[in-house]
């Protein structure tokens, strides 16, 4: 017997199933399994002819090799330790800015995807508050969200990505070698992966072109 497990994250933004069997020891490394299509997302395969080829080879090939030579290999790259950090002078506004509680709240998400719906929900929020106090422009206000989300990063103590939802986000970050970081992660899947993340993301589109990344992190390309 087993059960199907749904939301094991993987990393290209999307959740696949897992299935735990109750036929095998607890602490074996076979107690958790995948199905095919879970697999294939988690090698990163994302075109349905990319996707029935690899079946098709599965069938009677190596599957690792197969994986690799189909999908997507999941980068590491590292964080650079930022330079001039934002959130000891944000820090020192005290109880004026919510740094705080932005920070214990993204600190206690149990995952990158949990973290990236947080944060955009909280920052259209704010966004769309602050709006009633007349800024001269959008970009005054997304400066503003983007120190805060800053602060908010440098608090994780992240030394890697390792995600589609983490590169996302230090790519909007204020700190150009994390911005860096985050867009070179993105790149290679600019067209797919991240292509279907922003289309369900309107507010991520709109901080993007206000905070100047690249147009395939504005709009959706293909």
């Amino acid at each position: 017997m087993s059960r199907v497990i749904p939301g094991y994250p993987s990393p290209w933004g999307v959740t696949v199933e897992v299935m735990e069997r109750d036929d095998v020891p607890k602490d074996s490394d076979e107690r958790y399994v995948f199905s095919m299509e879970s697999a294939l997302t988690l090698a990163g395969i994302w075109s349905p002819t990319d996707r029935k080829s690899a079946l098709a080879a599965l069938s009677h090939g190596n599957p690792v090799e197969i994986l690799q030579r189909f999908g997507v290999p999941v980068r590491r790259p590292s964080l650079p330790i930022p330079r001039d950090p934002v959130y000891p002078s944000l820090a020192d506004a005290g109880d004026d800015l919510p740094t705080e509680a932005w920070v214990t709240a993204a600190l206690e998400c149990r995952d990158w995807k949990a973290r990236a719906a947080w944060l955009l929900e909280v920052m259209e929020g704010n966004f769309d508050h602050a709006q009633s106090f007349r800024f001269p422009n959008d970009s005054v206000i997304s400066f503003a969200m983007q120190q805060i989300m800053t602060a908010t990063l440098e608090n994780l103590a992240e030394r890697e990505v390792e995600c589609l939802e983490a590169a996302a986000f230090y790519a909007l970050s204020s700190h150009k070698d994390w911005q860096r970081v985050g867009i070179q992660w993105l790149m290679p899947i600019r067209k797919t992966w991240f292509a279907d993340w922003i289309k369900d993301r309107p507010f991520y589109r709109r901080l993007a072109k206000e905070l100047a990344l690249p147009t395939w992190a504005q709009q959706v390309t293909r």
